[in-house]
């Protein structure tokens, strides 16, 4: 921790789970604030941080709303520091849009750094950032909701494939689908919207790559800036970005100016855009999300320190100056890139079985004392499953593209906390894929 005295302040850092909120506490103990962590399970990451101070345990907004909340004002009144100094509670992810709703509730005891209800509403959920788009001129792929099935049933034969499918609430990619034939579609769709209150949005598809542009915003307009692009993803449909670099900006700090301004926003916020890749194109429009990111480290390791930029607007209501994000840079989740780098080099579901087949064999061979027996049948086997020449030449393409990366994971400067790491793990043995933060 910095050697400031006294503290620079203190700050509750909800989501203790998510790697993000790590980022957040390492970026402002460099500055001298106290970080107070918290979430709705216990054996965090940032509960094994040795930056955080104090850590607690709240109620489950999903389950009870107005337990979490009063688990949370308790909290705040817990850990406030001396009178005089910065106390400020900074959302990371799904609770941000709750704690903009009860903003008024936590005012007289924290700030909260989280923008108003009045701006998030006019992003979220998804149906009405169309309005928005619409009314500002921002492009974005023309999308449709259907008032019901009988609605959907009239129109599915005009729709266009292939289309996205989407529900107007949900984060981490929940619900969404890309559609590639018309009985995809329908048979989706239908299952999509059984499970809804509100029925889900269809949308042409966008050509071209996935971006997401970040920002911070004060009373609409843009004061810090970066973009960045996945260049890996694990697993790889799920679109979880575990190797990542940063670009230039520019064509979609316009859109983003036009889109952001009348809704007064103040505070973080992340947009998703794809496009072509051409210049003459202009970026379209995804989604909106009213909080941080999941490639808040690439964010800050490109020189866009956003939890520190964002705390000293909520303290001073000011944004510092600072200097432009680094084009080029790259970061990496450990772990996880390794592992889309293997799934690519050894092709496909059929051929990692003959793989598997022929190690198992090997090792019979190995109990038996047969190793030459062993290393030639198992040698063979490799041959036949995959390219070996095609594989060496990805994992080299892969690891050498990592040497350049940051790791997320900086475990000699904060050890304990790969034990919280395992919680990321376990979603993916329990459930088959990332947590939504990881995602988001």
């Amino acid at each position: 921790m910095s050697d400031t005295a006294p503290s620079a302040g203190r700050a509750i850092i909800p989501y203790g789970r998510s790697l993000m909120s790590l980022v957040a506490a390492h970026s402002l103990v460099k500055q001298g604030v106290e970080i107070v962590g918290c979430d709705d399970i216990d054996f965090t990451v940032l509960s094994y941080s040795k930056y955080t101070k104090y850590n607690f345990v709240h109620a489950s907004f999903n389950e009870d709303e107005e337990q979490y909340l009063q688990d949370m004002e308790e909290a705040i009144r817990r850990f406030a520091p001396p009178e005089g100094t910065p106390y400020v509670l900074m959302p990371m992810f799904e609770e941000t849009s709750i704690l903009s709703r009860h903003k008024e509730r936590f005012e007289k005891l924290i700030k909260v750094a989280a923008p108003d209800w009045s701006s998030v509403s006019r992003v979220i959920p998804k149906h009405v950032l169309v309005d928005l788009a619409e009314e500002t001129g921002a492009s974005i792929p023309k999308t449709w909701q259907p008032d019901d099935l009988a609605a959907f049933d009239d129109r599915l034969d005009d729709l266009p494939i292939p289309c996205v499918i989407k529900p107007v609430a949900g984060v981490g990619g929940r619900g969404v689908k890309v559609c590639k034939s018309r009985e995809d579609l329908e048979e989706s769709y239908r299952k999509l919207a059984e499970g809804e209150e509100v029925m889900p949005l269809i949308q042409a598809a966008a050509p071209g790559r996935d971006y997401c542009m970040t920002g911070l915003f004060r009373d609409g307009e843009i004061e810090a800036h970066m973009a960045y692009t996945n260049l890996q993803s694990f697993p790889k449909d799920s679109g979880a970005g575990v190797m990542r670099e940063t670009i230039d900006d520019a064509l979609f700090v316009e859109e983003v100016r036009k889109l952001m301004k009348p809704t007064g926003w103040t505070g973080v916020a992340e947009i998703d855009f794809r496009w072509s890749g051409e210049e003459d194109d202009r970026p379209q429009l995804i989604e909106v999300n009213p909080r941080f990111w999941a490639g808040l480290f690439q964010s800050v390791e490109s020189g866009i320190d956003y939890p520190w930029l964002l705390y000293q607007m909520t303290v001073a209501g000011e944004v510092p100056p600072h200097g432009e994000a680094e084009i080029g840079r790259k970061t990496r989740v450990p772990g996880f890139w390794a592992a889309e780098a293997f799934i690519e080099a050894f092709g496909e579901e059929r051929d990692l079985s003959r793989v598997s087949a022929a190690w198992r064999k090997a090792k019979s061979q190995f109990s038996n004392h047969h190793y030459a027996d062993s290393l030639k049948y198992l040698g063979a086997m490799f041959s036949e499953a995959v390219n070996l020449d095609d594989a060496a030449f990805i994992l080299q393409q892969r690891f050498s593209e990592a040497g350049e990366a940051s790791s997320e994971l900086r475990l000699k400067d904060d050890p304990m906390i790969s034990l919280g790491a395992f919680y990321i793990l376990g979603s993916l043995i329990r459930h088959g894929h990332l947590p939504p933060e990881v995602k988001g």
